[in-house]
């Protein structure tokens, strides 16, 4: 179940520390806590790409190996990764600032209504329908 996620910006993100941020991927290689996360980022010339975390479902579901990288690796860097859904419905924003990394979430919230309620008046109702509706409430 869930979207699956691609990346949609990762332009923002300013290196603050870059042989701090070097030294923490060369590490992170042989701990095991990084070991499924540490393809969701990429340094080439020494510019942060976060597209390894396109593909997966980040935003259905925020495991905690996911998390871990993400408050790590906000010592490094600043800057906004924003990540869509499949279906730009939803998205969310990682905020790196300050050494730290907060989720912005844009949710599709769902509210159910009566058709009543989606118009700016009564709905027409013809007399036949009418009718069925009196007899039901008999």
């Amino acid at each position: 179940m869930g979207s699956y996620t691609f990346v949609d910006n990762d332009e923002d993100i300013e290196i603050t520390n870059l042989d701090g941020l070097k030294d923490f991927l060369e590490k992170a290689k042989t701990m095991r806590e990084y070991e499924h996360t540490l393809s969701y980022v990429e340094l080439k010339n020494d510019v942060l790409s976060f597209e390894g975390m396109s593909d997966r479902k980040i935003i259905s579901y925020w495991y905690d190996d996911t998390l871990v990288f993400l408050r790590d690796i906000a010592l490094f860097i600043e800057g906004t990764v924003k990540l869509c859904f499949e279906t730009d419905e939803e998205f969310a924003k990682l905020i790196f600032e300050e050494g730290e990394c907060k989720i912005e979430l844009a949710q599709l919230k769902f509210t159910e209504y009566s058709l009543n309620e989606l118009t700016s008046g009564k709905l027409p109702m013809n007399d036949y329908i009418k009718k069925q509706h009196l007899l039901k409430n008999i």
